[in-house]
């Protein structure tokens, strides 16, 4: 039995964004003017992503009220599978991919039943997926069809499910009264954060030369920059989902999106910088530790 975390533990980037809080006591916040390198940033991002910099770092700065906000909201409904933290970055629960689909149920027994037995009736395309990141199978059980599909929105028709799966589906769905909803998709693995001590100073200059080059592409032209400025404020995953723009593409993908994900961890960072989540934070927000990489025996 494993009585103390690791140095470092993971957990998936979805369930990183999850603990923040949608709402804070009136004073608590701190002022957007105060975020790292805000006069080059609010140009970049909309207000709500702004929102969520100064929502992730009061979060971090008052982990009482984070633990009381995250207790109250998912503690009922959210299972375990999704709420672990992980010894090693090469926990194959971790390393899987993300599978999204329905329970009709109310009652938290039946829906652990059933979705321990959909995750291994989907095991070869979860735990032994080659998808990446931004890619999803689309599985519609309704029409029989099997897809997959881009983050630029390209589909392509793979065709029907592999019979076993289809199989194992249904009698699930039998046996269980129908409460499966008929489309299954398997998303690309979100990735890890790893909380570790740092360099704050490191963080900054890597946030810096990101902002640097991003004003660099964007002032390259005049068309350019007013292409940029028009698009943006839009939300990260939509701009990812503009099919045929390359200029979207390239500023989504190589700096609004990076520095998005940078900034957020350069708070986790500046804000624990003794890696505090030793048996603190994780553990008091209901996270617990992998099953698999906790207990070897598993």
């Amino acid at each position: 039995m494993v009585n103390e975390m690791s140095k470092s533990v993971f957990i998936t980037a979805y369930n990183f964004k999850r603990i923040i809080p949608d709402e804070f006591p009136d004073g608590m916040l701190e002022k957007p003017e105060d975020i790292i390198e805000y006069a080059r940033i609010k140009n970049i991002f909309n207000q709500s992503e702004i929102d969520y910099f100064i929502k992730l770092w009061c979060a971090i700065e008052n982990p009482g009220y984070l633990v009381k906000f995250y207790k109250n909201k998912y503690q009922a409904s959210t299972p375990d599978i999704y709420s672990s933290y992980h010894t090693t970055p090469d926990c194959m629960e971790l390393n899987k991919a993300y599978l999204d689909y329905t329970i009709d149920s109310q009652n938290k027994n039946i829906r652990q039943v059933v979705s321990s037995k959909i995750r291994m009736a989907f095991y070869d395309y979860t735990y032994k997926s080659t998808i990446k990141s931004g890619e999803t199978l689309v599985f519609n059980f309704k029409e029989n069809t099997f897809k997959s599909k881009s983050d630029e929105g390209k589909e392509s028709y793979l065709g029907q499910i592999h019979e076993k799966l289809y199989l194992d589906v249904l009698n699930i769905n039998k046996e269980f009264n129908f409460i499966l909803g008929e489309m299954f998709y398997v998303v690309g693995n979100s990735g890890y954060h790893q909380y570790y001590n740092t360099s704050i100073a490191e963080m900054e200059c890597a946030i810096k030369s990101l902002i640097d080059e991003s004003y660099k592409f964007r002032g390259q032209n005049e068309f350019l920059s007013k292409k940029i400025a028009n698009i943006t404020f839009g939300e990260i995953h939509k701009l990812k989902n503009n099919k045929n723009d390359e200029v979207c593409s390239i500023w989504v993908n190589k700096y609004k999106g990076p520095l998005y994900e940078m900034i957020s961890q350069y708070y986790w960072i500046k804000f624990n910088p003794e890696l505090s989540i030793e048996k603190t934070l994780l553990d008091t927000l209901g996270f617990k530790p992998c099953k698999r990489c906790f207990n070897p025996k598993v």
